[in-house]
């Protein structure tokens, strides 16, 4: 199985438009529309899942924070934010998500369309 370690920061698109969101990049790297379970581990996959329904029902940026397990019984506070990607009529085809220990906005803008 692959490693699954979350770094301080890191940034996932998400398309949305399927069935079931699929990862199309990470960090900048093109992941081929894998699930979300498969790029993440559980917890932030359950996390990341849910904050992308928000934001393609809202169509708004949304922020969550979340208890994951780190070193030996013990918890980090991990940070996740999601930033609607609009497409033809303005309906959202996407989510960009930033997550980490410390966030902030997205390195890069996506836009499906210009």
């Amino acid at each position: 199985m692959q490693d699954r370690h979350v770094p301080s920061r890191s940034e996932l698109l998400i398309e949305t438009l399927g069935r079931e969101p699929r990862v199309i990049a990470e960090n900048g790297r093109v992941r081929d529309f894998r699930k979300i379970s498969s790029v993440l581990r559980p917890v932030d996959a359950r996390t990341v899942t849910r904050l992308v329904g928000e934001v393609v029902k809202s169509a708004e940026p949304v922020v969550r924070t979340a208890d994951v397990p780190d070193a030996p019984g013990g918890t980090t506070e991990r940070h996740y934010a999601g930033y609607p990607v609009s497409g033809p009529d303005n309906i959202v085809s996407g989510v960009q998500v930033v997550y980490g220990n410390g966030i902030g906005t997205p390195s890069a803008h996506a836009a499906a369309f210009q």
